[in-house]
């Protein structure tokens, strides 16, 4: 497979935004400016701060576990889906959409397409041949994705905001993922 000039970069397992959640948690104490849904998620957000900081101890404890063990990692998307592939007339493939490829673990497209049954796996392997799947793995992506929508909701909420449908939307999106 011939890649395009300077991808795929390498998984690092940088959280977007930690940063400004990192912020957050030192401004619980004073009231955030920004809106009509920063101060229900400051209340929302230190309410839960403990537990959250937890999370995040546990995903970079993790994540340097990961870092350790890449001699199996592979070219991954990151939001797999059929429309990132263009069938060839011979039966061959070709990936067309390079924005979020990584080279990092299998896991990191697979958690996205594999339900709690597991649909789809004995597809994969037939596909792939006898390959091994980390449970742990798994469990990383889903709580980067979480962690990464509650640094990205959090820094919505404190930047100036209006009430509006997507507004309403990251905040649901922030109650269910402190939950």
């Amino acid at each position: 497979m011939e890649l395009p000039t300077g991808l795929p970069s390498r998984e690092d397992f940088v959280l977007p935004g930690r940063e400004v959640l990192e912020e957050a948690f030192r401004h619980l104490d004073s009231a955030w400016p920004g809106g009509p849904f920063a101060e229900p998620a400051r209340e929302l957000l230190r309410s839960h701060a403990a537990r959250v900081q937890e999370r995040l101890r546990a995903y970079d404890q993790l994540k340097g576990r990961a870092i350790h063990e890449q001699d199996a990692w592979f070219v991954t998307h990151g939001e797999p889906h059929s429309a990132i592939v263009i069938r060839q007339a011979d039966g061959g493939m070709r990936l067309v959409d390079w924005d979020t490829t990584l080279v990092a673990p299998r896991e990191r497209d697979l958690w996205m397409v594999l339900d709690d049954q597991m649909t789809g796996w004995v597809e994969y392997l037939e596909a792939t041949g006898r390959v091994r799947l980390s449970e742990e793995m798994l469990g990383l992506y889903r709580e980067r994705w979480a962690l990464a929508e509650i640094c990205i909701d959090v820094a919505e909420f404190r930047r100036p905001h209006q009430d509006t449908e997507d507004m309403r939307v990251s905040w649901q999106e922030l109650v269910e993922y402190l939950a």
